[in-house]
């Protein structure tokens, strides 16, 4: 018998089937076959699955069932439609158990294809970071605020094309929160100053400016191996912040670049990431700005050969090479 010790599900065994009707023709009836537990969120779990007539594969997000499923279903219908956005195929509710089935990213999340606490080359980390202002555009414009970027949020296709995901945390337009929430994100080293309420309640705003915070801290993260207010103080230090000194700096900017940054990262990349991470959220670039920010210009061609040698290097440790 599978019980429940947290929010999250149990690992469901491998040939576990779910069973639900075709979107094009409720008569059909498709069949997943869940093949191995490929990831786990806060409150989720990610399987690798096979649909058993097609024969093609997916990941499948298992949650609880709970009432507030249906918002992350119905965001994630809303901006289904973007190439940089995990693709939702068909969402099945259960009793126990709600499955969200969605495209596979068979490269996994920015963490997991580059390495916990490494360096992404800066060529690279710009392909990456325009495709993800790219979705967090079209999410905007549909009036829906993600609230939750981070690394391993952002996912790799086989191809290497970004794929944003897990809309769990997001809101729409029409529900944005202007006042303090109950409890901080889930996220610490991603929290912004407003989450922990440095702005007056009444300009509070809790959707597109946080997802520029956001931006400026993966975008440091990327570049220099650990996000500025880090619990690491240093790259050979260990010593853990209390939660409450991790807030604290990011509630006084308290955050430096490595003294020998520039010896990998250029001082356009400096300047972008100095001019997301403000205080005050109105100072932040909009995402128009930062599409058309130097650091984003001429990176194109050297761009595609870094992340072909990455492709061949990915493959040749995968052993297909």
């Amino acid at each position: 018998m599978i019980t429940f010790k947290d929010s999250t599900p149990p690992i469901l065994p491998s040939g576990w089937r779910i069973c639900y009707p075709s979107l094009t023709n409720s008569t059909i009836q498709q069949t997943q076959l869940l093949t191995c537990h490929i990831g786990r969120g806060s409150t989720s779990r990610v399987y690798k699955s096979i649909e058993q007539t097609t024969k093609q594969l997916y990941a499948i997000k298992v949650l609880n069932t709970q009432s507030k499923n249906m918002k992350e279903i119905n965001i994630h219908k809303h901006i289904n439609k973007h190439p940089n956005i995990v693709t939702l195929s068909n969402y099945v509710i259960s009793d126990r158990f709600t499955f969200l089935i969605m495209e596979l990213c068979s490269h996994g999340s920015l963490n997991k294809f580059h390495g916990r606490d490494q360096r992404i080359p800066e060529t690279i980390a710009k392909t990456y970071f325009r495709q993800i202002i790219s979705a967090l555009q079209y999410m905007h414009k549909k009036g829906v605020y993600h609230r939750d970027i981070k690394m391993q949020n952002v996912l790799l296709s086989h191809d290497n094309t970004v794929k944003l995901s897990d809309f769990g945390m997001s809101i729409s337009k029409d529900n944005e929160i202007r006042k303090r929430p109950q409890s901080i994100g889930s996220t610490p080293n991603y929290n912004s100053p407003e989450n922990l309420g440095l702005c007056p309640k009444d300009s509070f705003i809790h959707g597109e400016y946080v997802d520029r915070w956001a931006l400026g801290v993966l975008l440091y993260r990327m570049l220099v191996g650990q996000c500025p207010f880090e619990y690491k103080l240093t790259k050979n230090d260990q010593r853990l912040l209390d939660i409450e000194e991790l807030y604290e700096r990011i509630r006084q900017l308290n955050y430096v670049f490595p003294h020998d940054c520039l010896q990998w990262m250029s001082s356009y990349a400096i300047d972008l990431i100095n001019k997301v991470l403000c205080l005050n959220p109105q100072d932040r670039m909009t995402l128009d700005d930062l599409q058309n920010h130097p650091f984003m210009l001429d990176y194109r061609e050297k761009c595609m050969k870094d992340i072909i040698l990455r492709n061949l290097q990915y493959n040749t440790m995968l052993g297909f090479v």
